[in-house]
């Protein structure tokens, strides 16, 4: 922190914004950095101001249950457990912060994670459970609270708790050999993500190293082998491919996020994941659907823009449990694919289970999309569907 504060470079109009301008789920990162970098007491109070309303919601979320009612109330509609505590995380540390206040915080917060780490919330074991990417929501609630509350006497457990799900059940099974996940694309990133938030949180906190785990490089390195090659709608960027319940044109900061974090232990590792980020567009978020919490509000401090790119040598590769992907001419004007679904690994692929995904030059495109380079397209056929897709 000291030398994050020691390197902050404040901008004093925007200072003043973050004084007084209304925080959101989705802008968060300027606030947290702003106080980090400044300390300033001003901005300090304009969070905890906020938060403290944010915690009361959430105990309310679960002692009322008023929001969400019947189906709607699933875990992966109560992200704001997250967003919550990765602000008091910082809140904490303002002047206003009484004794009382902070009392009665961590009070509420230990009523969430005893609430979340019942089995009577949540229990796959029992069979309580839902898509695969849901149950990782709650192990993230459970992990991060234990993170956050080090000192309690059940921190320790909660931790184990969420960490065994995290890593001995999705990590360790829900991967194949080669890093395939089990969820289709963009639920795979929902789960990697919370993994990836929960690792850092728990390599802080001094509980394990799984930030760092081989499958973790596995895992991120299939979602970067199955982008498609550069897509001419979207000005020639990769994204992932819209298999399976996930959305068309979706980039990601997630990469980035990741060649940050390893760019010490594995410099070339993150120098081909910051290539592939800024192959993405350099976009700002894991992904286009739904909101990403377990990082909000910190995925701006998670990037380094120095890191040197390094392409890397991608040819075609079986994921033993997932797929295959045949391809050639890999960063050429001429780069072709073809990704075919095969193998256990179907959750959440619905119909595009034994799809084929081929992403090509495709010679119809019109000239003035500047280089060959960027004349890509990307069709989608399957077997139970015979019309042809666009995606």
């Amino acid at each position: 922190m000291d030398k994050f504060r020691k390197s902050f470079q404040a901008d004093e109009k925007l200072r003043a914004g973050y004084r007084s301008n209304q925080l959101h789920f989705h802008n968060l990162d300027g606030f947290l950095s702003y106080f980090l970098g400044t300390g300033d007491a001003e901005l300090g109070k304009h969070l905890l101001d906020t938060v403290v309303p944010w915690v009361q919601d959430n105990v309310n979320m679960y002692l009322n249950q008023e929001d969400h009612v019947a189906h709607g109330f699933a875990p992966h509609h109560q992200t704001r457990v997250l967003i919550a505590l990765n602000v008091l995380d910082v809140a904490l540390a303002s002047e206003q912060v009484t004794p009382e206040m902070r009392e009665r915080l961590l009070a509420q917060i230990t009523f969430i994670g005893y609430t979340v780490n019942s089995d009577d919330y949540w229990s796959p074991e029992s069979g309580f459970a839902a898509n695969p990417n849901t149950t990782t929501t709650v192990a993230a609630y459970q992990s991060a609270i234990g993170c956050f509350l080090p000192t309690h006497p059940k921190a320790k457990e909660w931790v184990a708790r969420g960490m065994k799900e995290l890593k001995e059940v999705q990590l360790d099974t829900w991967s194949d050999a080669n890093g395939g996940w089990l969820e289709a694309p963009h639920y795979a990133m929902v789960s990697f993500d919370s993994m990836l938030g929960c690792f850092l949180m728990a390599h802080n906190a001094g509980f394990n190293d799984y930030l760092f785990d081989p499958k973790m490089k596995k895992v991120i390195e299939w979602m970067a082998k199955i982008s498609t090659p550069p897509d001419a709608r979207i000005n020639g960027i990769r994204h992932r491919p819209a298999i399976g319940n996930s959305y068309m044109f979706e980039p990601s900061s997630e990469f980035a996020h990741v060649a940050y974090l390893w760019k010490d232990k594995d410099p070339e590792f993150a120098s081909n994941m910051q290539w592939m980020w800024r192959q993405q567009g350099s976009y700002p978020q894991p992904g286009i659907g739904g909101f990403f919490a377990t990082l909000a509000g910190y995925r701006t401090m998670l990037l380094d823009p120095d890191i040197p790119e390094k392409a890397p040598a991608y040819g075609s590769e079986l994921f033993p449990e997932t797929g295959v992907m045949l391809r050639t001419g890999f960063r050429g004007d001429r780069e072709t694919q073809l990704h075919l679904i095969v193998g256990n690994n179907h959750a959440h692929y619905d119909n595009d289970s034994g799809s084929v995904t081929i992403g090509g030059r495709d010679e119809s495109s019109p000239t003035t999309l500047a280089t060959t380079v960027t004349r890509h397209r990307t069709t989608t056929t399957c077997r139970r569907r015979p019309s042809v897709a666009t995606v």
